[in-house]
């Protein structure tokens, strides 16, 4: 069946913190248990999201400073981003590091703070901090499925009301 839509996410986050992971959960239902470094990945797929078929593309990305260059090339093609986390110092790093990277790339994209793995980060203190960095939500540990069901349906609202503020039709 041909899509009726597109949308597009980019995880970011310190290196080996289970994004890559996250990736293979959702779209293949498993994920290796060895770990391989990621400088860039891009995935495409064609799921359903309220019974349309929906276009969508992964960009996995490097944690690491030298390849901060491949993330900057995908921010003006995303239409949400992940700020993923999964310890105390990766959820450190979404201020320090991270905020910083999307706001002078993506100032505009939608946010999500994903937390990866059990953190042991409080749940107040993720919420405060979605909220003072001006983030849509913030996901607790849960399944991939329902991080990046909730990441493409923020992209499809979002696309919906960019259309309609410029007198566009999205078609379902």
């Amino acid at each position: 069946m041909e899509a009726q839509a597109e949308a597009s996410v980019i995880l970011i986050g310190d290196q080996n913190i289970g994004k890559s992971k996250a990736v293979q959960e959702y779209l293949y239902g498993a994920h290796s248990d060895s770990y391989t470094p990621t400088v860039l990945e891009e995935y495409t797929a064609n799921i359903t999201v309220y019974s349309h078929t929906i276009a969508i593309k992964i960009v996995d990305t490097s944690g690491t400073q030298k390849h901060q260059v491949f993330r900057e090339k995908f921010f003006p093609e995303v239409d949400v981003i992940l700020v993923c986390f999964s310890c105390q110092r990766s959820f450190n790093s979404v201020t320090s590091k991270w905020h910083r990277e999307l706001k002078s790339n993506a100032p505009n994209t939608p946010v999500l703070l994903v937390e990866l793995e059990d953190s042991q980060v409080l749940h107040t203190q993720a919420w405060s901090l979605c909220s003072e960095l001006g983030y849509e939500a913030f996901l607790p540990k849960c399944p991939s499925k329902q991080v990046f069901d909730a990441a493409f349906k923020l992209a499809l609202s979002e696309k919906l009301r960019s259309s309609k503020k410029k007198g566009k039709c999205i078609t379902f």
